[in-house]
């Protein structure tokens, strides 16, 4: 799924971990949630992976990482038009 060209698929339950709705940290200041988001983003690229092991994907590595960072970053740019 990482590796493939297909695009990921639409309508999938966000993970209770992740969503704001459920176990998720809620939205606060948009201005530091940006920020944080972009510091991830910017962690992942530069190779320091604090968690080896994703929900879905399992265990990763730096590469896995950053190409999931790249499809879910590309996937919520394109989700609101972007």
């Amino acid at each position: 799924m990482l590796w493939s060209p297909i695009p990921w698929p639409h309508g999938r339950p966000t993970n209770p971990q992740h969503n704001p709705r459920a176990e998720g940290s809620r939205p606060s200041d948009f201005e530091r949630d940006l920020a944080r988001a972009i510091h991830g983003i910017e962690r992942i690229a530069a190779g320091h992976v604090t968690e080896p092991t994703h929900g879905l994907f399992g265990t990763m590595t730096a590469a896995d990482w950053q190409r999931w960072a790249y499809r879910h970053t590309d996937h919520h740019l394109r989700q609101f038009g972007l």
